[in-house]
Formats: C-alpha cells, sequence, structure tokens
C-alpha cells in the first residue's frame, strides 16, 4: 500500500495519498532522493536472488526452508525494536557492545545481546569477536534520515496494527473483507483519521516508498512531451518535484487533501520547484484538475476494487482533452504468475485496503478502455513498477 486514497473521509499524508488535514510528516530535502539503478539491473538482480533460493531451497530439508518462512516474524518483531530503538543510529560512526547500547537505550544488555546476534544471523548488522555490533549494508538502510532509508517503511509493516489486521487473513479468506473492517469496523482511511500517530507513521513510510521511485519516475520519456501535469492524489508532492526538477519546462499542479498541502508547501520549496506547481484541494472521486494536457496516478488504483477505479478514470478522462495523456504508475503482476514483491504486495491490498489489488497491464487496459483511454505503452521503471501510458480518445461508438 504505497499510496492511497483521496475521500473526504481519508486523513493521511502519504505520497499519492489524500484525505483530511493530515499530521506534519518530514519534508524531503533537495537530496532526499536516492539514485536508483537501472531497471534491468534491478529486476534481473531480483530473478538471480529468486533462483538462488529456490536452489538453496531444493538443496535443504524442507523442514528448515519452512523454518526460515514460518520464524519470518520473529525477524520483523526484532527488526521493530531495532528501529524504535534507532539502533543503526547509534552505530553511524562507531562499534559498540550491547552493554554500552543497553546504557544508551534503557533494556537489558543480555536480552538485547542475544537479540542483536540473532539479526546478525538474519543478515543485519555485523558482531566481532570482542562482542562488539556494528552496522553492515543493511542495516545501515534503517538510519533515521539517511538517503534511502527504509527505516520508516519497517516501522509500519511491523507496526500493532498491521500485525492486528493481519490476523484476520481467515475472516478475509471467508468473507473478503479487508482487516481494518473486521478488527476495526471501519476503513483503513477513517482508523487513520481517528489514530494521529499511527498516520504520521504510515505518511512517513509511504513517503520513503515514493522517494525510492521518484528519480526513476522523473527520468522517463513521456514526461518530456508535457506542458502541464497534474498529479492527482500527489501527497506531499515528493514525485512531482522530482518529475519538475527533470523537466524544467514542465509546470505542475499538486492535487490532494487541503490538509495534505500544508505539508507539500514546504517540501515543494525545500526542493525548488514551489513557483511552478498550483496546488489545488479536492477529492479524486468527485474531480480531478482540469487545464492540464497530461494527469499523473502514482499507485492510487491498487488500493481500489474495480467499481472504484472507473470512478476515479472516469473523473480523469472529463478533466482531459481529446489527446491528452494519463500516466499510471503501478505494480503490474499476472494472475498466474507469482513474483515475490507484487504478490506480496497484492496480498496486503487485500488486507489493508477495501478490495484493492494489484493487476496486470492487461486488466488495467480493460478498465482504461471502458472510461475512454487507450493505453498505448508500459515503460518499466527502476525496481517493480511500472509507468502506463495512456492517450485519451473518443467514447466508444463515437468517431
Amino acid at each position: 500500500m504505497t499510496d492511497t486514497a483521496n475521500t473526504p473521509e481519508a486523513s493521511h499524508a502519504a505520497e499519492g495519498a489524500s484525505g483530511s488535514p493530515p499530521a506534519p510528516t518530514r519534508p524531503a530535502s533537495p537530496k532526499y532522493v536516492p539514485p536508483t539503478a537501472p531497471y534491468w539491473l534491478a529486476r534481473t538482480a531480483s530473478r538471480l536472488r529468486a533462483f538462488l533460493l529456490r536452489l538453496a531451497s531444493r538443496l535443504m530439508p524442507p523442514q528448515l526452508t519452512l523454518f526460515d518462512l514460518a520464524t519470518g516474524g520473529i525477524v520483523a518483531r526484532m527488526l521493530q525494536q531495532v528501529v524504535r530503538l534507532e539502533i543503526p543510529d547509534r552505530l553511524d560512526r562507531t562499534s559498540l557492545t550491547a552493554a554500552e547500547l543497553a546504557q544508551q537505550t534503557g533494556v537489558r544488555s543480555d536480552e538485547l545481546h542475544r537479540m542483536l546476534r540473532a539479526c546478525v544471523s538474519a543478515g543485519v548488522f555485523r558482531l566481532d569477536a570482542a562482542g562488539r555490533f556494528s552496522n553492515n549494508y543493511l542495516s545501515r538502510a534503517l538510519r533515521t534520515g539517511a538517503v534511502g532509508s527504509f527505516r520508516d517503511p519497517v516501522d509500519y509493516f511491523t507496526s500493532p496494527e498491521v500485525d492486528e489486521v493481519w490476523g484476520s487473513l481467515p475472516g478475509t479468506l471467508l468473507t473478503g473483507e479487508g482487516g481494518y473492517e473486521q478488527r476495526f469496523g471501519c476503513s483503513v482511511w477513517d482508523w487513520y483519521a481517528a489514530n494521529p500517530g499511527a498516520e504520521t507513521r504510515f505518511a512517513r513510510a509511504m513517503m520513503s516508498m515514493s522517494a525510492l521511485d521518484a528519480r526513476g519516475i522523473g527520468a522517463s520519456t513521456p514526461f518530456r512531451r508535457l506542458k502541464r501535469l497534474g498529479d492527482v492524489g500527489g501527497g506531499a508532492g515528493l514525485v512531482l518535484s522530482e518529475i519538475l526538477r527533470q523537466h524544467p519546462k514542465l509546470e505542475g499542479v499538486l492535487f490532494d487533501a487541503e490538509g495534505v498541502l500544508e505539508v507539500a508547501r514546504e517540501l515543494l520549496a525545500a526542493r525548488g520547484v514551489a513557483g511552478r506547481v498550483d496546488l489545488q484541494a479536492g477529492s479524486f472521486f468527485e474531480r480531478v484538475p482540469t487545464g492540464c494536457d497530461g494527469l499523473f496516478l502514482k499507485n492510487i488504483l491498487h488500493d481500489w476494487d474495480d467499481e472504484a477505479v472507473l470512478k476515479i478514470l472516469g473523473n480523469c478522462r472529463a478533466g482531459l482533452p481529446l489527446g491528452g495523456t494519463l500516466l499510471l504508475v503501478e505494480m503490474l503482476h499476472d494472475t498466474n504468475t507469482a513474483n515475490r514483491v507484487a504478490s506480496l504486495s497484492d496480498v496486503h491490498m487485500m488486507m489493508a485496503t477495501t478490495r484493492g489489488r494489484e493487476r496486470s497491464s492487461e486488466e488495467l487496459r480493460l478498465l482504461l478502455e471502458r472510461q475512454g483511454f487507450a493505453l498505448k505503452k508500459v515503460h518499466p521503471l527502476p525496481g517493480f513498477q511500472s509507468l502506463l501510458e495512456a492517450v485519451a480518445v473518443p467514447p466508444q461508438g463515437q468517431a
């Protein structure tokens, strides 16, 4: 669930989110967006990793592989404490023993040593013969505020509410009802509106994940042909700011809830593009910006079922002129193809949203056609997402 809803009832400040006034979130500095590897390199590495894991599983007793899978929640719980105690930050410049870390964090040294030693066994941190812990390439990516940090997403995915929602999986399999509806009796957006602390954690996580995609999205060729781009449900505007920084002649419209736009003003100013962005408040279930030759939606559609997606796309078509461009960032996932990142994201959508899902390019093509768009091209992005380029065409039955 990288980006989220745009409804009057919603309340969150994620990149690609919209709703009521959000809890404040850290603005992104001009250096917040990390560099990205070529998309083919990331996807090749992912396929190689999957192959090696399958090979290792075939070489090991199945019980050992299943032990690793069944205890994944234990590792997640330990990572939760690692980020809450800010262990990677404390190890940023020096190696420390568990006793030294315990003095700084107020926990017991023996238990902390045992937990961190288990983290080392999972590939996070290093441990030397003298009992000193130090950062490695994984734990460095858990430091607070570091460029490319994954600290906030780890904090979100291991949060109490996500843990509780996943406890509803048996009910979802029986009824199709999402975890928030089962556990809390409301949608995820309404629950965040009533829980601002959790909302802030979620918003920071989504901002961090959008930062990983921003540079690759901004470099995509379709933006070169546009003059005025509307970022629909664009949250704090991090991705839009990167697009504008890479395309100096492009003007932007950031469309989201008023409270989210308050956060966006600071971020856009920090990234030097505030003068080129028109801020507009609203809900994409009611309307989208007009006067643009392109509209952009990042990870919006996967939060919703087909009926809601058709409503969003219909409003986009009404807001674009004939020949206008619609750009969608989504994690494409074919029905009968397993992919670790996309498949887990899809199931998280199933649990955390109201019947949201990851879709294939064909499923999205059919939804686009029903609302007056023709899918023109699919552009692979660094990592695991894709940019779908569609053009506004006459309604079916009209020349």
